[in-house]
């Protein structure tokens, strides 16, 4: 059914590389007139020129956006990868939005972060989809020098992942569906008593849907989560979804689900706090705890689980 293997293990690969560099010599098109570098962008009065800017008056009327001033000396941060079509990509820098840019039909992302002071970093990724789910956070740790561009590749955004019922009766199906990268495969793992795997492909859109039989699913509470494959690369898994295989089927309410709800009872409270703080630097926590997807639970899972408190 499809072209290439599902791959045993995800693993992300990021490829870090730097060089001396200016804005007329980064291979970038800085200022969005489709001309790069010096000497093709005529805003470029040398390759060491820090400002690729046409200064040519045209007259009247207000320009378009770009890169913004970059100052001498300073360094900049570039992230290539692939994320979901039309979906908000956002990079994170020590926690805090640095960037944020809209995917394109063919869901490749390349975001440049300028004037960045020269320091180590922790960097992380992450996009959004039209319902609202957001991806895990990919992060890389990087080190910048004054003068040099540091790009990081290869970034590629987990899928998002959610069902069509809270609960339902045993034997009968749900329906497990999200957005990754377009025209790829994702891979659907669903913990019960074994883990089982199961494979649906994207659409040019990046949508996927499985409809899964729970007739081999014990009655019970189960998590299901996704990666996405394209030849070469796999991405990170997606956040947990949950539901119960129980004796009635129960339509998942409209809305983008409450991610800390370790217990499945619609809300965020004490009762999350406690399945979480069991699980706090514990190895193996269970996929619904770890609500960042970083295959532990400290204090990241618990401060989305403060976002989502409802009380």
């Amino acid at each position: 059914m499809f072209p290439f293997p599902i791959a045993a293990s995800t693993t992300l690969t990021v490829t870090v590389s730097g060089g001396v560099t200016s804005i007329c010599n980064d291979g970038i098109d800085n200022d969005s007139d489709f001309l790069t570098d010096y000497p093709n962008d005529p805003g470029c009065t040398g390759a060491t020129d820090e400002d690729e800017t046409n200064t040519t008056s045209s007259g009247g009327g207000g320009g378009g956006g770009g890169a913004g001033a970059v100052f001498a000396g300073a360094a900049s941060v570039v992230f290539v990868g692939r994320a979901y079509p039309m979906s908000k990509v956002t990079v994170l820098k020590d926690g805090v939005t640095a960037a944020a840019t809209t995917v394109g039909s063919d869901g490749l992302f390349n975001i440049r972060i300028d004037n960045v002071s020269s320091g180590s970093y922790m960097f992380g990724v992450y996009a959004e989809d039209a319902k609202g789910l957001r991806s895990p956070v990919v992060t890389a740790g990087v080190t910048v020098t004054p003068s040099v561009t540091t790009t990081v590749s290869g970034v590629f955004i987990p899928p998002t992942i959610d069902v069509d019922k809270s609960e339902v009766k045993r034997g009968n199906p749900i329906s497990v569906f999200g957005v990754a990268s377009p025209s790829a495969v994702v891979e659907i793992e669903v913990n019960s008593e074994e883990k089982l795997f199961f494979r649906a492909p994207t659409d040019q859109s990046g949508f996927y849907s499985y409809t899964l039989s729970t007739a081999a699913l014990a009655a019970g509470r189960h998590s299901a989560r996704a990666s996405s494959l394209i030849p070469g690369q796999v991405s990170g898994q997606s956040k947990a979804v949950t539901f119960t295989v129980g004796t009635r089927d129960v339509a998942k309410k409209a809305g983008a689900a409450l991610s800390a709800d370790i217990s499945g009872d619609g809300k965020v409270n004490l009762v999350d706090f406690s399945i979480a703080a069991y699980w706090y630097k514990k190895s193996n926590p269970p996929a619904s705890s770890d609500l960042n997807g970083d295959m532990k639970v400290d204090l990241r899972d618990l401060s989305i689980m403060a976002s989502q408190w409802t009380g």
